[in-house]
């Protein structure tokens, strides 16, 4: 192993995606030169990094990044992370890069604790793209669910939050997607409310089709 980025803060949060060229990308929460976010990239393939440099800036105490995510669209790097404090996500970010001019775009709020009917936590998101349009889902809590917004512009504006599978009322955490031989984008998904479950779902004609028990339920 060779360290890629100084002054990783605890609790440990990285992101990696890359492309077909050997260019790879990584987000981690750090406080290199504060708290916040810090990016490196490597143009080949992981032989070299760049020095990390700040995306985001954290200028409250006692609050710090986490929950970070990347996706990589048509040479654009999106990236969505939560601000936390303690245990609990307050705040849901969404910024993207050109990865040419590697100039991130001002960060835009996508969830906020006590708005948009967010009574609580914002937490454990994921960022995919499916018919050429972002996804961000994530967990908003009290009571817990699952809730989505989509970008068909990428990323200059949302739809308004909506619950994508129903029921969805329980604890969840973080997602992942994968991508069949036929181009059909899938998703899984734990609990830990009362059914102790894990879920899977798939993308089609613009919507999640209804979600099934991985495991059975207890």
């Amino acid at each position: 192993p060779e360290m890629i980025g100084e002054g990783a803060r605890q609790p440990h949060n990285a992101v990696l995606t890359g492309d077909d060229n050997g260019n790879l990308f990584v987000l981690y929460s750090g406080n290199f030169d504060g708290t916040g976010i810090y990016f490196v990239h490597s143009s080949d393939a992981g032989m070299t990094w760049s020095a990390p440099t700040a995306m985001f800036f954290i200028y409250q105490v006692g609050r710090f990044a986490y929950s970070l995510d990347l996706h990589l669209q048509k040479g654009q790097l999106h990236a969505v992370w939560a601000v936390y404090q303690g245990g609990s996500g307050e705040t849901l970010y969404y910024a993207r890069i050109e990865t040419e001019s590697m100039t991130w775009s001002n960060p835009i709020t996508l969830a906020e604790r006590e708005r948009d009917g967010e009574s609580g936590r914002v937490q454990f998101i994921s960022i995919t793209e499916a018919d050429n349009e972002l996804i961000v889902l994530y967990t908003a809590c009290e009571p817990c669910e699952r809730r989505m917004r989509r970008s068909t512009d990428g990323g200059n504006s949302w739809t308004h939050p909506v619950e994508p599978f129903q029921p969805s009322r329980g604890d969840y955490l973080w997602l992942d997607f994968a991508r069949d031989s036929n181009g059909i984008l899938h998703v899984i998904y734990g609990d830990r409310a009362l059914n102790l479950s894990l879920w899977h779902s798939q993308w089609r004609e613009g919507r999640w089709l209804g979600r099934r028990p991985i495991v059975p339920l207890s």
